[in-house]
């Protein structure tokens, strides 16, 4: 690996404005990138969909060996993104305070160059890198991906925060619904027993849901809720939306069916009526660290020096994208810290643990 070479892309990486909708400059850096190397690359259609300047990016460094490994990452930052000016200090790279630092996720996307930079004079198997756009606002890019164009069974995603080492094994199911809920309008002073006010009824089925967290798999809540149009109005509508994440899919599906059935039950005694959209959805998935992928990347992470960790995440990610896709994946942290956060940051020596993890993991890949 060189060290030299992974800090300066990281560098620039993090230089090159790509605000979630605006990755096009960072794509025309990785291309170039892929370009010098000789790697073939798509670029879909995913950015005209759903609003990017540019879309998902599939790679195939064919091998010179058997076997076949998935690399991804995402192109995209929160906001404030643009006009990152990193400043290393004491082995720490950080902004300069007024913008993030972007290391989530281009600590990934270093580490994936660095990657098939070292291989591309050795014997690997074929080596794919997948960029997606959109992932800082709900994994769009990689939903609207057509995942028949990755073709290798495993796949890692280099996106969590911690220190090098942290293997995601489990991520919950998660859906976001909400609930619209219609009564009838009336002028609040005249006449308000000829209304019939959405908002109560809301507030009452709210009211009897069990909410936070319901156990060690699962948790629920309801996160907004808008309704009425004036103080004097009996107000005919009302929405609210609740999420519920678990692990464990038959805690996931049961508690779901318990909040739908206290909003119809809170209908039936108000006399409103109520419709349901779907907002979000994930697929959950749950590994054993003895399964193949999670231990090869454990394997590679003592390798590298690392002292390698098996944890579940209490949200989504690309992982749960490539896993409902019927692709084996799992999560691993880039060393990054604070992510979406002014304070961002990522210590230099963990940037290249990161690197030379997945090194060693294609290695073992290519050694099976």
């Amino acid at each position: 690996m060189n060290k030299e070479r992974l800090l300066k892309t990281f560098l620039q990486l993090v230089q090159i404005d790509s605000e979630s909708g605006h990755e096009k400059a960072v794509a025309g850096y990785i291309v170039t990138r892929l370009d010098s190397l000789g790697i073939s690359y798509e670029i879909d259609d995913v950015g005209g969909e759903i609003g990017s300047d540019t879309g998902n990016i599939v790679s195939r460094m064919e091998g010179t060996m058997p076997g076949s490994i998935a690399l991804s990452a995402h192109m995209d930052t929160v906001i404030p993104g643009n006009g990152v000016n990193p400043i290393i200090e004491d082995g720490i790279i950080r902004s300069d305070g007024t913008t993030i630092l972007g290391a989530d996720d281009k600590s990934g996307i270093a580490a994936i160059l660095e990657t098939l930079e070292y291989y591309k004079d050795k014997p690997h198997p074929t080596i794919e890198a997948v960029f997606d756009v959109q992932e800082e606002l709900g994994l769009r890019g990689a939903s609207h991906m057509q995942m028949d164009r990755v073709k290798s069974d495993f796949t890692v995603v280099l996106d969590t925060n911690g220190k090098p080492g942290i293997i995601i094994i489990a991520a919950p199911h998660m859906k976001v619904q909400r609930v619209n809920i219609s009564g009838k309008a009336s002028h609040a002073g005249i006449a308000p027993e000829k209304g019939i006010s959405a908002i109560r009824s809301a507030s009452i089925a709210i009211s009897r849901m069990n909410l936070g967290r319901i156990d060690k798999d699962t948790t629920s809540n309801v996160g907004t809720i808008e309704g009425g149009k004036s103080f004097n109005i009996i107000p005919d509508s009302c929405s609210f939306q609740f999420e519920v994440r678990s692990v464990n899919e038959d805690s996931y599906n049961k508690h779901i069916k318990h909040i739908i059935s206290e909003v119809e039950r809170a209908c039936r005694e108000t006399g409103t009526t109520y419709t349901l959209e779907t907002v979000n959805y994930l697929k959950g998935f749950i590994f054993s660290p003895e399964d193949e992928l999670p231990s090869l990347l454990a394997q590679s992470a003592k390798e590298a020096g690392i002292n390698p960790s098996f944890e579940a995440s209490g949200g989504g990610s690309v992982g749960n994208v490539f896993n409902a896709g019927g692709k084996t994946a799992v999560v691993i942290s880039t060393g990054m810290t604070n992510p979406h956060g002014l304070d961002e940051y990522i210590e230099v020596k963990h940037l290249e643990q990161t690197a030379e993890w997945i090194i060693k993991l294609v290695g073992k890949i290519g050694g099976r």
